[in-house]
């Protein structure tokens, strides 16, 4: 919905609504004050207001069921204002038991909807209650509510407030947050100082193995070579056992074959297509008994039916009448007293007019009895197509049923005979595969054996020139450290350099984003400067960049906790100030306890200022103020 920037109320009709359980209304000018001793319902008629606009108290609490008047039942609240355009509005919401509801201008609307044209119940509270960010938002949400009104500050106008040098130094760095900017880059510090205490070692590690005195490359590789041959020679005598993998081949063919008769199935009658039309069959048998004869022509007799009770009910006033009539009645029809000598004139016209209705019965009672015949004749009709086509179902039913019964019967003695054949191949190719087994387990042993004893006789032989070999390849690995050492001593060297510049880079960077920290939080909180109160919500400590979140309210340097009432009015209308400027809306600013303000100096109000103040012996009043009035009623301009 359509955001409404500025209100002005001009009326607030209430009723059930705490003090007031009858109708009051109220008009109100730009400046406007209540007056009335305690308890007439000065505070009332302010939390009338805030509870139209959010359903809630004049503190924001949501339960405001204590609003309603004990007496009362169900509860309203009506307000009439202008926006900024000076279109008319009006707001109306309602309570009935636990049942509320909502309308603008006539059409039934949500909270949300409220929300969504005036503002999130903090920032609308905060403007018209003048103390309700210091008192219910200060110590809680009030610092995160202020930053998401603050406008943001741009990276480009934080680098231009920096010295040349400085802005050089991080135009190219990603400074979103520059407390984490500045502890990620220390982090790094601290990890580039590890590398390089390591590096240092890897070059002592390395300088150490270039110091070892070695043979080339060539003689050991030579000795290498000369161990390797002698150990082919051994390999070349090792005995050539018999091969078993002919018979491990015919092994895996039988497992193969034995697989596939496991997963083969006896090929059976479907039994499915007849089943399921046995049960189309049934649900069609117990559809066609569940159905009954309906008549056509209920609405004909009823009609019939109708116009013969109209004839019975003239014919027996007719009768009635005749029966009734003497000599000095009056006649029905033209209502003259009638005389004895009429008397029977009368009653034989009476009598022709019953006959008349008479034989109008006569042609629908014969109507209805050919409608009753024939309706007769059509429930027969329908009740002998019915029994035929049960008939039909039951017989169909029973064929079906017998067929399904003989192949199920014929599938059982399917299943039984391959099931005996297929148990009886199992068995021969599960003999042949534990023969198989048998032989190759046999071979196998044969060649271990033969292997195991070669290899026992020429085992120290050829552990000696392993361990030659091993010991010649530890030699060549100590050569190839000791050149590659080199190489790594100068690469290490590089990269120490590297490690220096960066520490340095770094540590200018740190020292210009501690700046650049000082100088964003500067204009983030440039616009909440005000006459008398002071917000601070962030620090930077400078020898450390690190940026500490805070939130000191003072008025006139003195902290918030030991004001007196008149300071905290007088603190809260310049939050409420600021509060809409930095929203860009104008509402009214609700000034309860107004008697304990002896001047406003350290502001001028703007828009609508509705004011409660308590008058000793007072009745309740609400009095709107021209401004020429406002000095000499309520000394609440600047002074000076």
């Amino acid at each position: 919905m359509k955001q409404i920037r500025k209100i002005r109320i001009t009326k607030l009709s209430l009723q059930g609504f705490k003090g007031f359980a009858q109708t009051a209304s109220f008009t109100f000018d730009d400046i406007a004050v209540i007056n009335g001793d305690n308890g007439q319902g000065k505070s009332s008629i302010l939390e009338a207001i805030v509870y139209a606009f959010t359903g809630c108290t004049f503190w924001g609490d949501n339960k405001n069921e204590r609003l309603i008047n004990t007496g009362s039942k169900k509860m309203r609240v009506d307000i009439s204002f202008t926006d900024e355009n000076g279109n008319s509005h009006t707001l109306s919401r309602r309570r009935i038991g636990n049942n509320s509801s909502i309308a603008m201008n006539g059409i039934t609307v949500r909270q949300t909807d409220l929300t969504e044209m005036f503002g999130e119940k903090d920032c609308f509270l905060s403007i018209v209650n003048p103390l309700y960010f210091i008192e219910h938002m200060a110590d809680t949400t009030g610092r995160d509510f202020l930053l998401k009104l603050l406008p943001a500050v741009s990276h480009e106008d934080v680098l231009l407030s920096l010295d040349e040098y400085h802005r050089s130094l991080l135009e190219n760095e990603s400074l979103l947050d520059p407390a984490n900017y500045i502890k990620n880059r220390r982090a790094k510090i601290r990890e580039q100082e590890d590398n390089r205490t390591y590096i240092q070692g890897q070059i002592d590690t390395h300088s150490k193995k270039m110091a070892v005195k070695l043979p080339s490359l060539e003689e050991l590789e030579s000795r290498l070579s000369a161990c390797r041959s002698k150990l082919d020679e051994i390999e070349a005598k090792k005995p050539k056992p018999a091969d078993a993998s002919v018979l491990e081949g015919k092994k895996l063919a039988f497992k193969a074959e034995l697989d596939a008769l496991n997963q083969r199935q006896p090929e059976l009658k479907d039994c499915a297509p007849t089943e399921i039309r046995l049960t189309e069959l049934r649900g069609q048998r117990t559809l066609l008994k569940s159905k009954n004869y309906t008549s056509g022509i209920t609405d004909m007799l009823n009609g019939i039916e109708l116009e013969l009770q109209k004839l019975r009910q003239e014919w027996n006033r007719l009768d009635g009448l005749t029966h009734s009539i003497t000599s000095g009645s009056k006649c029905p029809t033209c209502l003259q007293h009638i005389s004895e000598e009429h008397v029977a004139h009368v009653k034989v016209d009476m009598h022709k007019e019953k006959e008349i209705l008479k034989t109008s019965a006569e042609p629908l009672i014969k109507r209805r009895e050919w409608l009753l015949s024939q309706d007769k004749e059509s429930c027969k009709n329908f009740e002998d197509r019915l029994n035929e086509d049960l008939k039909a179902c039951e017989d169909e039913i029973t064929r079906l049923s017998r067929e399904l019964q003989a192949m199920k019967s014929e599938n059982a003695t399917i299943i039984k005979n391959f099931s005996d054949k297929k148990t009886e191949s199992i068995h021969s190719l599960e003999k042949k595969i534990a023969e198989l087994d048998g032989q190759i387990s046999s071979v196998k042993t044969d060649a271990a054996n033969q292997i195991l004893a070669y290899e026992k006789a020429v085992s120290p032989k050829k552990d000696s020139i392993l361990k030659e070999i091993d010991e010649l390849q530890a030699l060549k690995h100590a050569k190839r450290e000791s050149e590659l050492s080199s190489m790594e001593v100068s690469r290490l060297s590089e990269w120490l350099k590297t490690i220096d510049s960066d520490i340095e880079t770094m540590n200018r960077k740190i020292i210009a984003a501690i700046e650049y920290a000082a100088k964003r939080a500067e204009l983030t909180l440039k616009p909440l400067k005000m006459d008398r109160v002071k917000i601070k919500l962030q620090e930077v400590v400078k020898s450390t960049g690190e940026i500490i979140n805070t939130f000191r309210f003072t008025y006139d340097g003195k902290d918030y906790r030991i004001l007196s009432l008149s300071e905290k009015i007088r603190a809260g209308l310049e939050v409420s100030n600021l509060i809409q400027e930095l929203t860009q809306r104008n509402y009214p600013v609700l000034v309860d306890n107004a008697e304990s303000i002896s001047v406003i100096d350290n502001l001028e109000l703007q828009g609508q200022v509705i004011f409660s103040r308590v008058v000793a012996g007072a009745k309740l009043s609400v009095k709107s103020l021209s401004p020429c009035q406002e000095d000499t009623v309520l000394p609440l301009r600047k002074a000076g």
